[in-house]
């Protein structure tokens, strides 16, 4: 029976809210999967994931990743929905261009070189929105090198119930507050997969619980309640630096802050990727 008082009452964290699953689409072809999160800018809220998930191309080489070719149009993204219609999550379309223009954004000084972007999406009232703060620099000041990191995504496009993000644990690599090649990245020794790409990495700690829990929902055949809890984001994660390497690159928050006030600033769209 759907909603059956025995079904076990899960308790998830806004993280697991707040991690997106993304399919990169060119037509009705699935080209790859992803991750997402959103970030909110006063009213605007903008979908971030990594640059190389909108292009289709290696973002060091330019090259194209799809062996026929093909590159994304849009992106989906299975958003949780507040007001249940028939699922409580739904499948959002998200054009990557306009008149064969970007939609997205890009950072404004090192723009192609910078492994992630942000698109800005339309208020729907039906979708749950769980948007990450990036108002956190203390935290690189507490973290170090071997302390234990989630990377909260969808390795192989696989999740829990079809929607909820799975964890992949790992450590701090380099020193988060020094820069990786001159980028603000640092590395994490962590076993993620594809799929990960533009996941959320959060500390081991996760959040700073509150008081509480919201009260039960139903959503499908699960009663879900969230922890009342405000989560700690420490950048966005882009892929390993060699295939021969569990060495990942997170992108710190800094970088995404610049990103993010970029575009609620009005700056410049990113460049077509065919376009030097």
């Amino acid at each position: 029976m759907r909603g059956n008082i025995t079904t076990p009452i899960a308790t998830v964290s806004p993280a697991e809210m707040a991690a997106l699953f993304v399919r990169a689409k060119f037509r009705d072809l699935t080209l790859g999967t992803a991750t997402c999160f959103t970030i909110q800018s006063e009213e605007q809220v903008y979908v971030v994931t990594n640059r190389h998930v909108v292009t289709g191309r290696d973002n060091v080489t330019n090259e194209v990743l799809n062996e026929h070719g093909a590159v994304p149009e849009a992106l989906e993204v299975l958003f949780h929905v507040d007001v249940e219609p028939n699922s409580p999550w739904i499948f959002k379309r998200i054009e990557l261009y306009y008149d064969n223009e970007p939609t997205w954004f890009e950072h404004p000084a090192l723009r192609r070189r910078a492994d992630l972007v942000a698109i800005p999406i339309e208020h729907d009232p039906i979708i749950r929105l769980v948007p990450l703060s990036l108002d956190q620099p203390e935290l690189y000041g507490s973290l170090h090198p071997t302390d234990i990191v989630s990377v909260i995504g969808y390795p192989f496009g696989k999740a829990i119930e079809n929607t909820w993000p799975i964890f992949s644990t790992g450590f701090v690599a380099s020193n988060p507050a020094l820069d990786f090649e001159g980028l603000p990245v640092f590395l994490i020794d962590c076993r993620a997969r594809k799929g990960q790409s533009g996941s959320p990495v959060m500390p081991n700690t996760l959040s700073v619980a509150e008081d509480g829990t919201s009260p039960p929902a139903l959503r499908g055949n699960r009663w879900i309640r969230v922890r009342k809890e405000s989560t700690q984001l420490l950048g966005i994660y882009s892929g390993r630096i060699s295939a021969e390497s569990d060495l990942g690159m997170v992108w710190r928050t800094d970088a995404l802050r610049a990103l993010v006030d970029h575009a609620a600033a009005g700056g410049a769209r990113a460049r077509h990727p065919d376009y030097p």
